[in-house]
């Protein structure tokens, strides 16, 4: 095996994801890897082949039609048509954040690259029975998906043999850890020889299973849509077969942050992982953002290990202080005093 080389951030997957991500992190002077499994004519992944249109509230089409949205009513419109059901904070806490969110940071990031739309809003999943779009939102970029590679490579190919490595045919078959932390990859290349990338943080950008038919079995919900066909269509790459999802639950991990919003399998999960991993809660994010506090009583009467920690950042929380998190946990999340101050000392 060559020797292990090193960078501040490798990226798993040369898909979308991957590269608005190395874009963001090489314009911001980090050093950036990205490790790719296909060859560069399949440089994008799978948004090539997608037709490229984007939700979007409140946008400047609609409003040339007098067409009136507002993210109150979009995420009204979204929550009847995804029909969540329990367990599904995660999804709503990412789904509203979306509508609110989805034209300062989706759109005029598009734009910033060049990118437009159609003049007109379009009218997908529109309302019926009282599920579904009550106005247009469906927003068509000229070029569609490959209009969008193609503007994320422009941007993001001049930093490449400076601060931006890509490399294709390059498959990684195992994340390494060191000590509870991830410190890269390694994996083999298309002429068969292994390769090791170290790095500061790991990013898994490669997609989800779809394409593993074992893994849609596997996981298929048949409490809604029962028993598995026998024959199924598949209509994305082979390569999204889901394999650094298994490393990454292989590895485990030290902690989980955040936990805001929790679902009852995120819990039994953390119940199951209690002699390894603890679940970091960050109350002086709540209290900063107004979110609710997830809920600490449960978590510890449930076996779950927990820890306290301020996350002091300019975004999201303003203080440094750990008295303020433990008074906050005894007073919104339901510790005892004594049960903070161990959480915020030993850790779980």
């Amino acid at each position: 095996m060559a020797a292990a080389e090193g960078t501040d951030v490798v990226i798993i997957g040369g898909g979308i994801s991957g590269l608005v991500t190395a874009l963001e992190l090489v314009r911001a002077g980090r050093r950036v890897t990205v490790l790719e499994g296909d060859g560069r004519d399949r440089f994008g992944g799978q948004a090539r082949d997608a037709f490229g249109g984007w939700f979007f509230v409140d946008s400047p089409e609609q409003r040339r039609a007098r067409v009136k949205d507002s993210p109150e009513m979009a995420w009204e419109d979204w929550r009847s048509y995804a029909e969540y059901g329990p367990g599904s904070e995660t999804q709503q806490h990412w789904g509203k954040k979306y509508v609110e969110r989805c034209v300062p940071d989706v759109r005029e990031f598009l734009e910033n690259l060049g990118l437009s739309f159609f003049p007109t809003a379009n009218w997908a999943e529109r309302a019926h029975a009282g599920k579904g779009n009550r106005v247009p939102r469906f927003h068509i970029m000229w070029g569609c998906g490959p209009a969008v590679v193609s503007g994320v490579r422009q941007a993001i190919e001049p930093f490449e043999g400076g601060r931006l490595d890509l490399r294709f045919e390059h498959r990684v078959e195992e994340i390494l850890s060191e000590g509870g932390r991830v410190v890269g990859v390694r994996g083999t290349d298309d002429t068969g020889n292994d390769f090791e990338v170290r790095a500061d943080a790991t990013v898994i950008a490669s997609g989800g299973f779809t394409g593993n038919i074992d893994k849609i079995r596997e996981h298929w919900p048949t409490d809604v849509w029962h028993q598995v066909p026998e024959d199924l269509l598949i209509g994305v790459w082979e390569t999204s077969d889901g394999a650094m999802h298994d490393r990454a639950v292989e590895l485990g991990a030290a902690s989980v942050d955040h936990c805001t919003y929790l679902s009852s399998a995120d819990v039994d999960a953390l119940v199951d992982a209690a002699t390894t991993t603890t679940a970091t809660l960050l109350p002086g994010v709540e209290f900063s953002t107004r979110s609710p506090y997830p809920d600490a009583r449960a978590l510890v009467d449930a076996g779950v290990s927990v820890a306290l920690a301020t996350d002091c950042n300019p975004g999201t929380c303003y203080s440094t202080s750990m008295p303020f998190v433990i008074a906050l946990a005894v007073r919104e999340m339901g510790l005892t005093p004594s049960e903070a101050v161990v959480a915020a000392t030993a850790g779980g």
